[in-house]
């Protein structure tokens, strides 16, 4: 028996200040597949778009250089309303673990739905260079913001492949510590390593996303939809989805105001939220993985009050017999002096998220928790 598993993916929000921009432009994207099967299928996304988003053609190649149209009921443009997902018809393609998908993608206008993880990801000079074999870049303009570190990766939501039932989709569900993608790489490198075929890795992180509450608007809208609203789209209904690795609530803290104030978020309150989305996940059958919340002592605006409330739930997560497991970032990462801040060789610089060092660090826990991995 087979089944549609996502091969990759990403959460969607509002890449209208993320760098490039798409207008009238290509995308070409590829992946890292793990998965095998005879057919693929994409499932494009306008869920942050305030105007119809047009795609005017799409292909998809796989390393032996087969390239097929995607076509969506028969033919090659589609328009997506606001807030719209689709599926494209499904593809016949051999796909193998171990290999690259790549997708290229032409728009019709401007694409403002979209994401930022680390992918190998080039936007074209203005038209539609679909079935081109190479185009001329546009190349991303700099900024102070973290969040354009990566280029923006637009319309696309997930590649799934029909693959063997017994394969499984991990979604890392969390926020720009996730989504920067310096444990999640590594995780996803070394698994398909161990694992071929078995499983995929999908990428979940928005970044400065808040579990309890979206984005307050403008400049911001790029935060996300609150994580526990976002759920449902983007772990529930999720193609073959398995296991669910939740590492979000840092932002819930230290976006927050003083005690008392309309912002401020507690332990319980977090904890709380945290509970509401275990129990929909084992609804689905779907294991929890908690993990601690990191270190942040020396990081812009952090106080010592939220210091407690990030050591109060740590606390909840260490002693909880509601998740299936749980992975320690906060001891593995916290320099052993002074716990309250990550140790300087793990930490990016900003005192909030970790640097590669630190992915790595965070990635081979994971796998030794996991599945028993040590590399």
């Amino acid at each position: 028996m087979e089944q549609w598993v996502s091969t990759w993916g990403q959460a969607h929000t509002e890449i209208k200040y993320y760098s490039p921009n798409y207008k009238d432009s290509t995308m070409r994207l590829a992946i890292a597949n793990n998965l095998n099967g005879e057919k693929l299928r994409l499932r494009v996304s306008n869920i942050e778009g305030k105007k119809p988003l047009h795609i005017v053609q799409s292909m998809v190649d796989n390393v032996q250089n087969q390239q097929q149209c995607i076509l969506f009921r028969g033919k090659k443009e589609v328009v997506l309303l606001p807030g719209e997902e689709k599926y494209s018809d499904p593809v016949i393609m051999p796909v193998r673990s171990g290999e690259f998908l790549t997708v290229s993608m032409a728009f019709q206008g401007s694409v403002i739905s979209g994401n930022s993880i680390e992918e190998c990801v080039q936007c074209s000079k203005k038209g539609n260079y679909v079935e081109h074999s190479q185009f001329k870049t546009v190349h991303r303009s700099k900024s102070a913001c973290y969040h354009d570190m990566q280029q923006s990766i637009p319309a696309l939501s997930s590649i799934e492949v029909f693959t063997v039932e017994q394969a499984e989709t991990i979604i890392c569900f969390g926020d720009s510590i996730t989504q920067q993608s310096f444990w999640t790489k590594p995780f996803c490198d070394e698994l398909y390593r161990n694992k071929p075929g078995e499983v995929s890795v999908v990428n979940k992180g928005i970044g400065g996303n808040r579990l309890l509450k979206g984005s307050p608007g403008g400049l911001l809208k790029l935060l996300g939809k609150a994580g526990i609203e976002r759920f449902e789209r983007d772990v529930l209904g999720e193609a073959g989805v398995k296991t669910v690795i939740l590492a979000i609530g840092i932002n819930d803290f230290g976006m927050g105001g003083k005690p008392g104030q309309k912002d401020w978020t507690s332990a319980e309150q977090l904890i709380e939220g945290y509970v509401n989305i275990l129990k929909r996940a084992k609804n689905k059958n779907i294991k929890s993985v908690g993990t601690t919340l990191l270190p942040r002592g020396g990081s812009l605006g952090y106080r010592p009050e939220q210091e407690r409330e990030r050591q109060k739930f740590n606390d909840w997560v260490r002693s909880t017999d509601m998740f299936d497991k749980i992975i320690d970032f906060d001891y593995i990462l916290r320099d052993p002096r002074n716990t309250e801040q990550m140790n300087f060789v793990y930490d990016s610089g900003d005192h909030l998220h970790p640097g590669p060092v630190g992915g790595k660090r965070m990635a081979m826990q994971v796998l030794q928790e996991l599945y028993g991995i040590n590399n």
